[in-house]
């Protein structure tokens, strides 16, 4: 179809009439109604509207419309038409009244559910282009728009299953990078600013992960995860690329770092407040007179306490391998249960593996630093505990329940064997996960059984093994062949073995009855039941006549 005359038309009629409305009307009417024509329909139009505003004497009309005619191209930015609605959509925002063109951006980013990527990065480089163009004395009041607009469309596009996570990040990091620079020199934007790094950690982090704890564990020679590192599936090539990222994410940081306030001062003081509660101020960075003064004015951006604390670990990871413990050094004070309470609450979400991640490796360096628990903290000290055995229970990634069971462990080595046992039992007794009464069983054998001396060991106390082969014998009573149940009466199995090892196991006739009803389980489920490793302890527990 020919536009070229009908448009030429429109245009040259609007230039007389500065009929600018009626001339959006139109172009609005075409668009939509060639969303439904062949493609080159559409390429044609897309091309002859192009064509007619780049002519020199239509500069007035375009900076008219630019804003308008931006959100009527969007649908256009999708199959063959793309390429050349993307080229219009740059060219517009280019030309286009900037402060209207931000806001236009700002609407579409905060509202629009994008149908691929290629529509939230060209809406994205028009806000981009707009914010470079805008003088203004109140540079906070755009700053938080976009801000808050570019992280609304991040976690919209996001959605979108065949949109490139990296490619995304990238673009947004890009984002970051320039509203540094063109806000960086008002001091009164750089508590904003920082903002916007926290943010876009606790949105990264939701969605991706680092492997910290686990690369802490194999940098530690770790038996356990050096055994079993084969078995995990991460992408060393992906982590590299993640690697270059948040190290040129921390470059950018430094950057606005240099251009006023120390930044990294600005969260420690934050993670003292927040962490170690070595202050009585609220959480808060900003000022509540200055929030008071600005509140009509713009929309508030706060520092995010998860990218908060995700900032300082990344940087302890890249830049300093002591950072963080160095924090708790200088700060003269012990790290309390408190604290380590604390940093799960903020960060641990069996739902988000890169958060997790990253409290499970700010444990591994932090817990050297816990002071021994007293009798009387044992409650709290048992909930931190119980934190770290819900990761292991219900992460589908079998190397954080590896670290997580193995911070449980390290933790209770540090203290009492009384309370030490204490935990054991509420755990056998209380917890509804068989995978950790299984882990907290492995355990007691380990730790307890095999640990010297016997005196006065609570492990070792006659009546506290009859309480816990009851817990045994409850649990398993009514048997199913599911992998998780089975897990667990393979090692209550290992558990009499050991007891028999060590003298400690009575075959009386609740032990004899057990072994035989777990016998005839096997048998009755010879084809659900891999039972080769459980009819060999079977075979080891038989009493001898």
């Amino acid at each position: 179809m020919d536009w070229k005359k009908s448009v030429q038309k429109a245009t040259a009629l609007t230039i007389e009439t500065n009929d600018y409305v009626s001339y959006c009307t139109m172009v609005e009417m075409l668009l939509e109604k060639n969303l439904t024509r062949k493609e080159e329909d559409q390429l044609d139009l897309l091309r002859c509207l192009n064509d007619e505003l780049r002519k020199p004497e239509y500069d007035q009309l375009t900076k008219e419309i630019a804003w308008d005619v931006l959100g009527m191209l969007l649908p256009y930015v999708n199959g063959c038409s793309s390429e050349e609605a993307v080229k219009f959509m740059r060219f517009l925002a280019e030309k286009g009244n900037p402060k209207e063109v931000f806001l236009k951006s700002n609407e579409i980013l905060t509202n629009m559910m994008f149908q691929n990527l290629s529509q939230f990065e060209v809406t994205v480089d028009s806000m981009n282009s707009a914010i470079n163009r805008i003088e203004t004395n109140k540079p906070l009041v755009f700053l938080d728009s976009y801000i808050v607009s570019l992280y609304s469309g991040i976690t919209r596009i996001l959605l979108v299953k065949e949109a490139n996570r990296f490619r995304i990040w990238d673009m947004c990091l890009d984002s970051i990078g320039k509203i540094t620079r063109r806000f960086g020199k008002y001091s009164e934007c750089h508590l904003n600013l920082m903002a916007a790094f926290t943010i876009f950690l606790q949105l990264f982090l939701s969605s991706e992960c680092l492997f910290f704890s686990f690369r802490e564990l194999l940098n530690s020679k770790h038996p356990h995860v050096e055994f079993r590192k084969n078995r995990f599936s991460y992408d060393v090539q992906q982590l590299q690329e993640l690697d270059s990222f948040l190290v040129r994410l921390l470059d950018i940081f430094d950057e606005l770092c240099s251009m006023g306030e120390n930044g990294w001062e600005q969260l420690v003081k934050r993670f003292y407040v927040q962490i170690m509660n070595l202050d009585s101020a609220e959480g808060s960075i900003c000022n509540q007179e200055e929030e008071e003064q600005e509140e009509d004015m713009h929309q508030k951006v706060m520092i995010d306490n998860k990218g908060c604390v995700a900032l300082l670990t990344i940087r302890s990871f890249y830049r300093e391998r002591s950072f963080l413990q160095d924090l708790f050094f200088n700060s003269k004070e012990h790290i309390l249960l408190d604290s380590l309470f604390t940093l799960m609450s903020i960060e641990g979400n069996p739902e988000a593996s890169g958060f997790t991640d990253l409290a499970l490796y700010q444990t591994l360096l932090l817990s050297k630093f816990i002071i021994e628990c007293s009798a009387e903290d044992h409650e709290r000290f048992f909930s931190l505990l119980q934190i770290y055995q819900y990761f292991s229970a219900f992460s589908s990634e079998p190397w954080i329940r590896l670290i997580a069971n193995d911070i449980v462990f390290h933790l209770l080595d540090s203290v009492s064997p009384d309370i030490r046992f204490k935990y054991v039992l509420d755990t056998l007794e209380e917890c509804p996960f068989v995978n950790v009464k299984a882990s907290i069983l492995n355990y007691y054998q380990k730790n307890g059984l095999l640990s010297k001396p016997v005196e006065n060991n609570p492990f070792f106390l006659k009546k506290n093994l009859s309480t816990v082969l009851k817990i045994l014998f409850d649990d398993l009573f009514d048997l199913t062949a599911d992998p998780l149940s089975l897990i667990y009466l393979q090692q209550a199995l290992i558990f009499l073995y050991y007891l028999k090892f060590q003298n400690c196991l009575d075959y009386n006739d609740q032990v004899l009855q057990f072994l035989k009803r777990i016998e005839n389980f096997v048998q009755q489920n010879e084809e659900k039941v891999p039972n080769q490793n459980l009819t060999y302890y079977l075979e080891l527990l038989q009493p001898k006549n």
